[in-house]
C-alpha cells in the first residue's frame, strides 16, 4: 500500500494507485521546484551578478514550464553576459518553445560563434544540430 500522503482513489479500476499517486508525485515536484525558485531568488539578491545562479533559475523556469519566464532571463543574461556558451542553447529551445523561431535561430548563431571562439566542440556540435533542424 501507499503511504497515507497519498490519495489512493482514481478512475483506473484495475490499479487504484495508477493515476492520483503520479499526480501527486508532479504536485510535489513542482511545489519542490518552486521553492528552488524562491531559493534561488534569495540568493540573487545577495549577488545579482551571479552568472550560474541566473542560469540556474532560468533552468527551474524550464522546469515548471514558464518557458516566458525562462527565455527573459536567459535572454538577460546572454545579452550581459554574451560568453556564457551555456544559455545559448536554452535560450534557443524556449524561443522554440515560444513558437519564435527566428529568435531561436538567432541565439542558435550567436551560440556558434561564441563556441567556435571558445573550441568548444561538444557545444558547438549541439548548436548546430539545432539549428540545422529549424533550417530543414
Amino acid at each position: 500500500p501507499l503511504p497515507p500522503t497519498f490519495p489512493t482513489t482514481s478512475t483506473n479500476s484495475l490499479n487504484p494507485y495508477l493515476k492520483k499517486p503520479i499526480f501527486a508525485f508532479r504536485m510535489e515536484k513542482q511545489s519542490t521546484a518552486l521553492a528552488r525558485i524562491e531559493i534561488l531568488k534569495r540568493y540573487l539578491t545577495e549577488d545579482p551578478s551571479d552568472t550560474f545562479l541566473r542560469y540556474a533559475l532560468a533552468l527551474e523556469y524550464i522546469g515548471i514550464n514558464d518557458q516566458k519566464q525562462a527565455n527573459v532571463l536567459l535572454e538577460n543574461l546572454l545579452n550581459e553576459e554574451p560568453d556564457y556558451l551555456a544559455g545559448y542553447y536554452m535560450a534557443g529551445k524556449t524561443s522554440e518553445a515560444l513558437s519564435d523561431l527566428e529568435k531561436a535561430k538567432e541565439w542558435y548563431s550567436r551560440g556558434i560563434l561564441v563556441a567556435e571562439h571558445q573550441k568548444n566542440q561538444h557545444t558547438l556540435s549541439e548548436l548546430r544540430s539545432a539549428l540545422d533542424v529549424l533550417e530543414d
